[in-house]
């Protein structure tokens, strides 16, 4: 129990040791949680068809192995194709072409999943 409160609390590394009785002997030590690292980033829908000027919001995914959820920023390839919002997720389509819309995640630029957007005319 120990150890998921300081792992919910992101308390990592870090070795407990509870002692008691004459000259404080340790009784019990917790070892420190194994590091948790994202463990899968997804986009959903993984692609999508729009026209000029339709709107569309898609939704990230960043799991770690505790099942945390984390918070995801979005960029486009091509602004003059299709925009989205940095932090909702939600695309405007703009013109023609085909653009690719990335979810990275917030606490490890490393993870990023995309979806492909075509926006035909």
């Amino acid at each position: 129990m120990l150890r998921s409160a300081l792992t919910s609390l992101g308390i990592v590394g870090l070795t407990v040791v509870i002692a008691c009785g004459p000259g404080n002997e340790p009784l019990a030590a917790v070892p420190p949680p194994a590091e948790c690292t994202i463990s899968e980033t997804t986009v959903s829908p993984a692609s999508a068809t729009v026209h000029p000027g339709d709107t569309l919001r898609v939704t990230a995914t960043i799991s770690d192995c505790r099942d945390g959820r984390h918070q995801a920023r979005w960029t486009s390839s091509d602004t003059t194709v299709a925009t989205v919002t940095v932090d909702a997720g939600s695309i405007h389509a703009m013109k023609t072409g085909r653009v690719s819309i990335i979810a990275t995640a917030v606490d490890n630029s490393a993870e990023k999943a995309a979806m492909a957007l075509d926006v035909n005319p």
